[in-house]
């Protein structure tokens, strides 16, 4: 099929300057013609026009649908009959119609999304919707056994008290905490947990998080902190049951770490690090950023590290006002 040409014109594409100094336009010879791909008017540059040539839009499409095609068949062979898909293409974002060989069925899908390097690793995704739910059955029938060897490895506080045979990973499971008691999960939670952001116990996972319960925590470990501010030249106490490198990760400001003090329990944390602003108060100041989290817990000055002498009078002290010995 040929193009059918309309007509040639200049058009003004711009100006030049000329020898005197002055200004002039500046044009070139175009091509005005019926695209035979679209049969739209377009227009072309004289020097890149062909009659056998579709427009510049119909040339990009062809090129996207290639592509499409090509990555289609390396990432999924005849898997799928792109016949329909071929036919339809438009654009890489608007949905075209997919139909899976082995299912014998068809689903609309983007051809972006179809053959993104993203699912490359997750055959669930992107493809056929029965296919994909076969293969999640597949991955979600793990034994009962690889479950509670995740909960033996990750969670040593919790302990298994019933379960099934884990058909599926919706299947409910019994577990036990050593503080709180008896709850229920799901095998798919108990899987998607981890120790770092979970303590899977639900209450434990709530006190984990909030300050106040944080402070009566005598099962886990604690830190006190005192670390420089160097951008600011301002100096921070603070109490983490992480390290303190996890505790300030991310954080915008250049950080010194000038000493630290282990406590058995993060209980113990807190009441020093109460008792230490009182013995320190006229030192202490905000930080000018009031939106970052602990900024009233500042110094102007550096102090040093406590002896075990001070540490151990200072708890001895608040003990004594909670009235035990």
């Amino acid at each position: 099929m040929k193009n059918l040409k309309i007509e040639e014109f200049r058009k003004i594409t711009g100006q030049e300057r000329c020898a005197d100094g002055a200004y002039r336009q500046r044009t070139r010879p175009f091509v005005r013609f019926k695209c035979f791909h679209c049969n739209e008017i377009a227009e072309a540059t004289r020097a890149n026009y062909s009659d056998d040539k579709p427009c510049k839009e119909c040339s990009k499409r062809l090129r996207g649908k290639a592509n499409f095609l090509r990555r289609a068949y390396e990432k999924f062979g005849d898997k799928f009959d792109l016949t329909k898909a071929e036919q339809e293409y438009f654009d890489a974002t608007t949905p075209v119609t997919i139909k899976c060989n082995i299912h014998n069925i068809e689903y609309k899908i983007s051809p972006t999304r179809f053959v993104a390097k993203a699912y490359d690793n997750q055959p669930a995704k992107g493809g056929c919707p029965k296919c994909a739910y076969e293969i999640q059955l597949t991955k979600n029938k793990q034994s009962i056994d690889h479950y509670l060897s995740i909960i033996e490895e990750w969670y040593p506080n919790i302990s298994v008290v019933s379960h099934g045979n884990a058909d599926n990973n919706l299947e409910i499971i019994t577990l036990s905490c050593t503080i709180h008691g008896e709850f229920t999960k799901t095998l798919a939670r108990v899987k998607s947990s981890t120790y770092h952001d979970s303590c899977l116990c639900p209450m434990c996972t709530a006190e984990k998080h909030a300050w106040r319960s944080r402070m009566a925590r005598t099962d886990i470990p604690g830190k006190v902190y005192f670390v420089k501010f160097k951008d600011v030249n301002l100096y921070k106490c603070g109490v983490t049951y992480k390290t303190t490198k996890e505790r300030l990760r991310g954080h915008v400001h250049n950080i010194d770490v000038l000493w630290e003090l282990d406590f058995h329990t993060l209980s113990d944390a807190y009441t020093f690090e109460v008792m230490f602003f009182r013995e320190y108060h006229k030192l202490r100041t905000n930080h000018p950023d009031h939106t970052l989290g602990g900024y009233t817990e500042f110094f102007c000055e550096e102090i040093q590290k406590p002896l075990q002498p001070f540490v151990t009078e200072m708890l001895r002290q608040k003990n004594l006002k909670r009235g035990n010995p």
